[in-house]
């Protein structure tokens, strides 16, 4: 049974990696698209005193609710379903009736851990607020 348990963390892994491309591609396509849509009040925020820092903060942070309910659903949802899709993967090469115990520290360190991955993600791909100035919009 060691072979397929570890099996299973390379397939569990691989699917993180995936995961984790794939919240980050579209989270940094929704930011570009915002900042260019909510560009005048970031401007505006800017002129009364609002540092880029702040405003990316914000931006950031304007994620994380959505975020936690996805990632805490998420997580559920592979507790329930762990032993089950995993059975039907590895069934083909002789593996069946599996009981894989997911381990709730670990689930909790992954919330955790994505949580935080959204944040700088959302963090980083906002840097295109530094280039807006109050001068500019006003000048439109």
């Amino acid at each position: 049974i060691g072979p397929f348990v570890s099996m299973a963390a390379v397939l569990s892994f691989g699917i993180l990696l995936v995961t984790l491309f794939i919240v980050g591609l579209i989270l940094i396509l929704i930011i570009r698209y915002m900042i260019l849509r909510r560009r005048q009040e970031y401007g505006v925020m800017k002129a009364i005193g609002y540092t880029s820092s702040q405003i990316r903060v914000q931006i950031a942070l304007s994620f994380l609710p959505v975020s936690a309910v996805g990632i805490a659903a998420g997580c559920i949802l592979a507790k329930v379903s762990l032993n089950s899709v995993f059975n039907v993967i590895l069934e083909p090469m002789g593996a069946s009736n599996l009981d894989f115990q997911g381990k709730p520290l670990l689930l909790l360190s992954l919330f955790i851990g994505l949580l935080a991955y959204v944040f700088l993600i959302a963090f980083l791909s906002s840097k295109k607020v530094k280039l807006i100035t109050p001068y500019e919009l006003f000048t439109e």
